[in-house]
């Protein structure tokens, strides 16, 4: 009998799980700040239309979708101090169909039971415009148990700035992180911050860093990862690193442009010839650079030119079909004098 009751309390408190969005910014547990009123731990909520939530004590919730309305901009939520989780089975993320930010300050904590998203779009929703998602934090802690960033896992070819901006605290995954195809994907992690993957991840990080989807202090620091056996896991952090200015070596010859680099520190990255430049360059001389002179660079990093290309020289080739061929040359002997 007991059993019965149980089962049918729990099909009753299903039934009547909501939609909760948010519609003015407002601490969470003010019923203001909703529509229809303060979540309970069964229902789903929608933050959009640019409204903040901030939650400063515990709530626990069933599913989070920030951005999640094709016709409104997103939302954010802010985590100050509080510790909020998500108890749902499906997916729990930001910018589904438009942007929105999460950010966790103040030891705050987030714990997502399903996967959590960022800036993923399904195949369904066609947008023209790039959306912006973004997770960070300052101090706290993010739990999930896989991590997904931008689209391309369902064939969109909708657009996203997805980042996630590590400054304090611990991103712990329990699996990995998945990429999307397409969008601008980053996760950079400041000095204090740390990832955790679950497995010996090394490999993959190295890949990750290679190819500029996690970064360290903006590009300023060295990203290192470590494996302990012990725990399983694999942390992910940043070290200072040795940072050098950019030479400008913009109008040098090539040959001068890359001693000077290299003097600097540097390393000469990839250098592409173009002859289609405006104004009246030199040939082999430096057009543009990439970073710039002057900026801040990681001792070691690379830096990419521009070089005016010599021009080709171009000539019509005639027609000479039908023509007699050049009669060939004889050799007159002259006798002797």
């Amino acid at each position: 009998m007991k059993s019965f009751l149980l089962a049918l309390m729990m099909v009753a408190g299903v039934a009547g799980a909501d939609t909760v969005k948010g519609v003015s910014d407002g601490t969470w547990d003010t019923g203001a700040t909703w529509d229809p009123g303060v979540p309970t731990a069964l229902d789903k909520i929608n933050i959009n239309h640019g409204v903040t939530v901030t939650a400063t004590n515990t709530q626990v919730t069933a599913d989070l979708a920030i951005g999640d309305s094709v016709a409104t901009d997103g939302g954010k939520l802010v985590v100050d101090g509080g510790n909020v989780t998500f108890t749902g089975t499906g997916w729990a993320g930001i910018g589904y169909s438009t942007g929105g930010s999460l950010e966790i300050t103040n030891d705050g904590a987030l714990t997502s039971a399903a996967r959590f998203d960022l800036g993923v779009t399904p195949k369904h929703v066609d947008l023209t415009t790039q959306r912006i998602c973004t997770l960070t934090i300052d101090s706290g802690m993010f739990t999930s148990p896989r991590l997904r960033m931008g689209p391309g896992f369902s064939d969109s070819d909708a657009t996203s700035i997805a980042k996630i901006n590590l400054d304090g605290g611990v991103i712990s995954v329990n699996n990995t992180v998945e990429w999307g195809s397409t969008g601008n994907l980053n996760i950079d992690i400041e000095i204090g911050g740390e990832l955790w993957l679950t497995g010996d991840r090394t490999g993959d990080v190295a890949t990750w860093i290679g190819n500029g989807r996690i970064t360290g202090s903006d590009g300023l620091g060295l990203v290192q990862s470590s494996f302990n056996s012990g725990l399983n896991r694999t942390t992910v952090s940043t070290a200072p690193g040795v940072v050098v200015t950019v030479p400008d070596v913009t109008g040098l010859p090539q040959a001068t442009a890359s001693a000077n680099i290299t003097a600097a520190g540097l390393t000469v990255g990839t250098v592409t010839l173009s002859s289609d430049l405006p104004g009246d360059p030199t040939p082999g001389d430096v057009y543009s650079q990439d970073p710039v002179g002057g900026e801040d660079a990681l001792a070691g990093s690379a830096v990419n030119l521009v070089v005016v290309a010599t021009p080709v020289v171009v000539v019509t080739v005639p027609d000479v079909t039908g023509l007699p061929p050049k009669p060939p040359l004889r050799r007159i002997l002259l006798p002797p004098v």
